[in-house]
């Protein structure tokens, strides 16, 4: 075949083997195994397995646009550059979040040193304060206990009034008791100004016993005192009274009192034995309290 060989229209049907250089005006359609060194043409359709000396194709270009191929060369490189990008980013992330965090670190430790001190401080003060408030009263507490002491056993000798108090009440009409269990005619509070006293009470009304006089009967009346009986009076009705009592009233007695504070008193009375249940009822009264130094 000779050197140079130009060509209008050429088509295979089997196997062309070229190895020389073949610059193609116009494009190449080949459906056998086409093996050409030198190949250059501005349009290639292969179909199948296509190979370059069994190498992909090399190109120093760089892509200009979407449809082109590229390099590994190309990829790697933009790669690279991708990679020191993010790195580089990472690092001034990682600093900025270190940095951050170590001032967010040392002005919270900052913080809570100084609201520790503050409250340690204020403890302190308050503490210092409540001990000092306390210390002062009850010293004032221990001066005034000794002084009222010393007031009561300066100004009261032993026997001497306290203090006394008496009361005439109103009408008591509608205050009766009936039946053998204690009732309350009468209550009060009384407040000792001594620890170290006896209190007297009086206790004196009109009363009266319901009944026709002839039935045997008889009852009592106490004084109580914080719950305490100190006396009794007991009368009997129709037969020799020589061991008894002739009136229920008037009734006192006394307690010795080693406390200063409120001290509660009773009046009560009751039946100890009423054929009828007759009533025992109680008009105007009068009451006396009195707190003598022991």
């Amino acid at each position: 075949m000779s050197s140079n060989l130009a060509v209008i229209n050429f088509t295979i049907g089997g196997t062309l083997t070229v190895s020389g250089k073949i610059t193609l005006g116009e494009t190449v359609l080949s459906s056998s195994l086409m093996d050409i060194q030198g190949l250059t043409t501005t349009s290639l359709n292969v179909t199948g397995t296509s190979k370059f000396d069994n190498f992909l194709p090399t190109s120093t270009q760089t892509p200009v646009s979407n449809a082109e191929f590229t390099t590994k060369f190309y990829v790697d490189t933009a790669d690279n550059i991708q990679k020191t990008y993010i790195d580089d980013a990472e690092s001034s992330l990682n600093t900025r979040i270190t940095s951050v965090d170590s001032s967010r670190k040392t002005y919270i430790d900052e913080a809570d040193l100084s609201l520790n001190t503050r409250i340690t401080s204020v403890d302190s003060l308050r503490k210092t304060y409540i001990d000092e408030q306390d210390t002062i009263l009850n010293t004032r507490i221990t001066n005034t206990d000794a002084a009222q002491k010393i007031y009561i056993d300066s100004y009261y000798k032993p026997n001497d009034v306290i203090q006394m108090k008496v009361y005439n009440k109103g009408d008591l009409t509608l205050t009766y008791a009936q039946g053998t269990t204690y009732t309350s005619l009468f209550t009060e509070i009384f407040s000792s100004k001594s620890n170290d006293s006896t209190i007297q009470v009086t206790f004196d009304c009109q009363w009266g016993i319901s009944g026709p006089g002839y039935t045997d009967d008889s009852w009592k009346s106490s004084i109580f005192i914080n719950n305490v009986i100190v006396a009794t009076k007991i009368i009997v009705l129709k037969n020799d009274n020589r061991h008894s009592c002739i009136a229920l009233f008037p009734i006192s007695g006394a307690i010795k009192n080693y406390e200063k504070g409120n001290i509660f008193i009773s009046i009560k009375a009751a039946a100890i034995q009423s054929v009828q249940d007759q009533t025992l009822t109680l008009n105007s009264y009068n009451v006396s309290y009195v707190e003598i130094q022991n």
